[in-house]
């Protein structure tokens, strides 16, 4: 009976170590492809309606993974911080790997044209970079419920 009990609780240790990293690799997934389409809206709405920064950064708050990002630096700009400045610490925050460094290149100061070319620029980079994880995330993913899978039936079969 106490085996049984055991080995129940390795497996599910094992299946909670898979969604664990599953799901952290697909929620970090999300996060990229939706900075990239907010990248794309501050472009647009810098285009089309002359949206200020401050009043832009306030109004992406609202969205589901990014708010957070865009409220840190809302925030900090806000209180008198440099808009540059925020961006890169916020990004150096919430952001890994490609993506930050991505994000940490670019520059919202200069003139209109300026900050909608990195802006289109930075989206882009983030949709090859989510496209490029996309494609590597099946087989990581198959990598992954083998590994914990076996992990978790060697330690049954020790257990026994």
């Amino acid at each position: 009976m106490l085996r049984s009990v055991g080995c129940l609780l390795i497996l599910a240790g094992g299946f909670w170590g898979w969604y664990d990293t599953v799901s952290r690799w697909r929620q970090e997934l999300r996060l990229v492809e939706q900075m990239a389409s907010d990248l794309e809206q501050m472009e647009s709405e810098i285009a089309l309606s002359l949206t200020p920064m401050p009043r832009l950064l306030k109004k992406l708050i609202s969205h589901r993974f990014t708010g957070g990002f865009f409220g840190a630096v809302a925030d900090r700009t806000a209180r008198g911080g440099d808009l540059g400045q925020a961006w890169r610490e916020e990004a150096a925050r919430y952001f890994s790997g490609a993506a930050r460094r991505v994000l940490m290149e670019l520059r919202l100061d200069g003139d209109e044209a300026s900050v909608r070319r990195h802006l289109t620029w930075a989206a882009r980079q983030l949709r090859q970079q989510a496209q490029a994880e996309r494609n590597r995330q099946k087989d990581r993913e198959k990598l992954c419920t083998a590994l914990c899978a076996s992990g978790a039936l060697f330690l049954v079969i020790l257990l026994l």
